[in-house]
């Protein structure tokens, strides 16, 4: 990974693992980051709520550790519904609900 973001120049590399959260890789550290546990219904979308959790706390200027685990929770409370739109008003106070109690 540190090899991957060098090459690129990057910030970091963010590498998703499913059920075992994600992985990143930045300048001077790399750590996994483990998921909040859900009953998973459809993956649909998953992994895109999880890009958008990522591009938010970027935009917030957040650190590495709580990019993670938003990115998680996104992607969590994405797979707990059917389909990938899931209503925007309590999937936000969903993954609020999740980052939150992330191991």
């Amino acid at each position: 990974m540190r090899v991957l973001r060098d090459r690129l120049s990057c910030r970091a590399v963010v590498i998703t693992d499913g059920k075992r959260g994600c992985v990143v890789a930045t300048e001077d550290d790399w750590f996994d980051a483990p998921p909040p546990k859900v009953k998973c219904r459809d993956a649909t979308g998953a992994g895109d709520a999880f890009l958008g959790g990522v591009l938010f706390g970027l935009a917030r200027d957040l650190r590495w550790t709580a990019i993670a685990a938003l990115a998680n929770a996104c992607g969590a409370a994405c797979c707990e519904r059917l389909g990938a739109f899931p209503d925007p008003a309590a999937s936000r106070q969903r993954v609020e609900d999740l980052r939150t109690r992330a191991p």
